[in-house]
C-alpha cells in the first residue's frame, strides 16, 4: 500500500512531463522562426514630387548684419533664417520622403559649402550619406567651420586662407555649422541615408526626381517652424504636384 502512494505521484509527474500540461511556461519558437521583418523589396518604377513651400502670416524682413570682416556696404548682410519673397514662397526648406528605401541612384556629385562675404552659402544644404562634401573659404580672411554634429564625427577647424577641406558624412541627421569667429555665420547640413531629397529655392519651388512610385509621406523640415508632412502618391514614369503651407506661429 505504502509503495502504491509512492508511485503515483512520480507516475503523474512523468505523464504530464511527456503530455507537456506545464502551461505556465511560454512556447520557446523554433529557430530562425522569430517574426523578423523582411526587407523591403527594391522599388522598380520612379516618379518625380514637384512643388513649392509657402509661409503664411509673417510679415518680417530679414534683419540686416553688421559686419566687421569683409568691409561689405549697410544692409548687404542680413540674416537668412527666414527667407520668402513677394509671394510668401519659402527659401531653405528640406524636403524628403520619409523611409524611402534604396533606389540605386545614389547621389555622387560634389556639394559645395562655400564662405563668401562672411557668410555661409548656401544657408542650408542636403547631402546622401558618402557623398563628396568640400567645405571651401573663398573670403581673404580667417573663418573657422564648427560642425555641431551628434552622429557624424564632429568638425572644428580653422581656415586662414582661401583653401578647401574635403569630407564625407557617415549618418543620417542635421546639424547645425557656425563660425565661432563670426558668431552671425550658421548654416545646416541635412544628412540622409537615401536620395530622395531636395532644397527649396528662392521661390519656394523643389524637384525630387527618382521617388519610388506609389503612396509616400513628404517630410518639410525648416530651421525655425519645423517639420510638416502630406501624404503624396508618386505615379510610375509621372510627375506628382505638391504645394505645403507653413502657418507662421502668432506672437
Amino acid at each position: 500500500m505504502i509503495t502504491k502512494l509512492l508511485l503515483t505521484p512520480i507516475l503523474c509527474v512523468l505523464v504530464l512531463a511527456m503530455s507537456g500540461c506545464d502551461r505556465g511556461k511560454p512556447a520557446t519558437p523554433s529557430a530562425g522562426g522569430s517574426a523578423k521583418k523582411a526587407p523591403a523589396a527594391a522599388p522598380t518604377e520612379f516618379g518625380t514630387i514637384k512643388g513649392h513651400v509657402k509661409l503664411l502670416g509673417w510679415d518680417k524682413k530679414p534683419a540686416p548684419i553688421p559686419d566687421d570682416c569683409c568691409k561689405l556696404g549697410p544692409n548687404d548682410l542680413v540674416d537668412e533664417t527666414v527667407v520668402q519673397d513677394a509671394q510668401r514662397n519659402l527659401r531653405f526648406v528640406v524636403l524628403s520622403v520619409r523611409d524611402c528605401p534604396s533606389t540605386g541612384k545614389d547621389r555622387t556629385e560634389t556639394v559645395v559649402l562655400d564662405q563668401v562675404k562672411c557668410r555661409f552659402t548656401p544657408h542650408v544644404l542636403a547631402v546622401q550619406v558618402g557623398q563628396p562634401l568640400d567645405v571651401r573659404n573663398s573670403d581673404p580672411t580667417i573663418h573657422n567651420v564648427h560642425m555641431v554634429t551628434e552622429k557624424n564625427p564632429p568638425v572644428n577647424i580653422g581656415m586662414p586662407r582661401p583653401e578647401t577641406r574635403h569630407y564625407r558624412m557617415k549618418e543620417a541627421e542635421i546639424f547645425p555649422v557656425k563660425c565661432d569667429v563670426h558668431p552671425w555665420m550658421k548654416s545646416y547640413i541635412a544628412v540622409f541615408d537615401h536620395s530622395c531629397f531636395a532644397v527649396s529655392a528662392a521661390d519656394g519651388t523643389f524637384e525630387i526626381t527618382g521617388a519610388p512610385a506609389g503612396q509616400w509621406t513628404l517630410v518639410a523640415w525648416h530651421e525655425k517652424f519645423g517639420e510638416i508632412e502630406q501624404s503624396v502618391n508618386v505615379p510610375a514614369n509621372g510627375t506628382v504636384n505638391v504645394e505645403l503651407k507653413y502657418e507662421a506661429p502668432k506672437e
